[in-house]
């Protein structure tokens, strides 16, 4: 597939990881366009083994890019926010 932000998962992303979790039992990463903490919500339920997320942090980078202390202030909160949601799942 092809990887990147986008709004919105793809609406046949989940029916692909279940029909690639049927074939294999080696750890799935799913790194298809999460860019967003909605997308880490959604897809927290699947039965995958973890996330890629490299376009959202490239995309913060370049946002904050003059004031480095607000970038890694931004970057932290969207890692610990993803963390949270993450955690929810794992107990």
């Amino acid at each position: 597939g092809v990887t990147g932000i986008r709004s919105n998962l793809s609406s046949d992303l989940h029916d692909f990881i279940d029909n690639i979790r049927k074939i294999t039992n080696k750890p799935l990463i799913l790194g298809f366009g999460i860019s967003k903490l909605s997308h880490v919500q959604e897809i927290s339920t699947w039965n995958i083994d973890g996330i890629v997320m490299g376009s959202a942090f490239v995309s913060m980078l370049s946002i904050q890019s003059n004031n480095k202390n607000m970038m890694l202030k931004d970057m932290q909160n969207f890692c610990i926010s993803v963390m949270n949601i993450l955690n929810k799942i794992c107990k």
